[in-house]
């Protein structure tokens, strides 16, 4: 069974003969992630959280599998490692069991961050969570050693480009308005900041498009009309 930070697993197969460049897109969480090696070895890693898109190289026919935990976990990273010396990459049973024993989501974060991906500023988040705004980032910079700001901003990239995906047919003008842009241009510049490409070139990627799709923060939200 599934423990409440963990948003789910993921698996993922590199082809034989060549390093595979991986786009990775900002999602708000924390991997503990397997890499198992042609010829059996088996590294993992705990992949903090990307404040901005990055790509990185994969090893040649590697397999990886991953746990991604909710945004705002806090994890033990050191005992969380040490712990896997003798962990199986097929062993999901003991990888969860070794992510609950090492890892803690506060509920007043989990709560405040839920109240960043559903209101369209801080001020009115910190509104609906009846704390001030410095108060709210005291909390946050406390435990995810980032603003409210950064959470609101990430969240309303993912919730926008998740709108491009399911909505190829809205102008780019509707879906900075329904996503409280200030304009298109600003919703340009938060893109290329986060994803590094527009919103127009995320639609015609469909491979990021699906990236972006995958489990992440603020993905209770998709706005529509």
């Amino acid at each position: 069974p599934m423990f409440r930070p963990l948003l789910g697993t993921w698996q993922h197969r590199c082809a034989a003969g060549a390093q595979e460049q991986a786009w990775i897109p900002p999602d708000g969480c924390q991997d503990l992630v397997g890499i198992a090696l042609p010829g059996g070895s088996v590294q993992w890693h705990v992949y903090a959280l990307s404040p901005q898109a990055e790509t990185i190289a994969l090893p040649a026919g590697a397999r990886l599998r991953g746990f991604r935990l909710a945004p705002g976990t806090q994890v033990n990273t050191e005992a969380l490692l040490q712990r896997t010396h003798t962990l199986d990459l097929d062993d999901a049973p003991r990888a969860t069991a070794l992510l609950a024993d090492t890892c803690m989501l506060h509920a007043r974060v989990e709560e405040s961050l839920q109240a960043l991906a559903q209101a369209p500023s801080v001020t009115q988040a910190a509104r609906s969570l009846g704390v001030s705004p410095r108060t709210l980032e005291r909390l946050l910079h406390r435990h995810t050693a980032h603003t409210p700001a950064f959470w609101r901003s990430l969240a309303r990239v993912r919730q926008t480009a998740r709108c491009l995906a399911a909505q190829p047919h809205w102008s780019l003008a509707e879906v900075a308005a329904l996503h409280h842009w200030a304009d298109q241009s600003h919703m340009n510049l938060a893109f290329r900041h986060w994803l590094g490409c527009t919103p127009r070139q995320l639609q015609r990627d469909p491979q990021r498009l699906g990236l972006l799709l995958q489990s992440g923060y603020g993905d209770q939200r998709l706005i529509t009309p």
